[in-house]
């Protein structure tokens, strides 16, 4: 209990202003370098649009050509040589769920979590954290090429926020893993799923 008595009086005696421009700081990007793929559309492009806003430096690409590992050996050199930074990775809840027609995508995506959790094994002592983010039944283009009402009422019944999710509430969790607020985690798959399980 002192502890947050504490924290709690030390908040108080901070100008409002001054706690905000603090609290904020912690999610601020200013002058890092941020390669988001897949930022033609959906959550990659949420992603970099985000992240520009918040002061990094972000290159965009549409092209899925370059494999998750592949850019991890591209880019890894470079962070080293700036001091480490983070890598995010987008898993998704197809990783760990069972679903019918779904076993290349479920089993790629099952690749891109297990792939995190060792890399960050790896690269830690660099000073690189990496992280995935699993999301759920997201608003995107693809989504909408198969979703009906009759499926999406399926999906809205075992979601507890009662809605599909947004491609921003994708990129706020990405800000979250790759800004200095996450600086102590690392090899961690982050399930974003409005308190539920969507399938197809």
């Amino acid at each position: 209990m002192q502890k947050f008595q504490l924290v709690s009086s030390i908040l108080q005696v901070l100008p409002i202003q001054e706690r905000k421009k603090s609290l904020l700081k912690v999610f601020r990007l200013k002058n890092q370098v941020a390669i988001v793929t897949g930022a033609g559309a959906g959550i990659g492009r949420a992603i970099a649009e985000l992240f520009g806003q918040v002061g990094a430096k972000v290159v965009v690409s549409d092209l899925k050509k370059e494999t998750a590992f592949h850019l991890c050996q591209l880019c890894t050199p470079h962070m080293e040589a700036t001091g480490g930074g983070a890598i995010l990775n987008i898993s998704s809840m197809a990783a760990e769920n069972k679903n019918r027609n779904m076993a290349s995508y479920s089993s790629s995506k099952a690749a891109a979590s297990h792939l995190t959790q060792n890399i960050a094994f790896d690269l830690g002592p660099k000073n690189i954290r990496v992280n995935a983010i699993a999301p759920g039944a997201v608003k995107t283009d693809a989504l909408a090429s198969v979703l009906t009402p009759e499926i999406e009422t399926a999906m809205l019944s075992n979601t507890r926020l009662e809605r599909l999710g947004d491609p921003k509430d994708i990129a706020y969790a990405a800000l979250f893993l790759c800004s200095p607020a996450a600086g102590w985690i690392s090899g961690q798959v982050l399930t974003v799923s409005g308190g539920g399980v969507q399938e197809l």
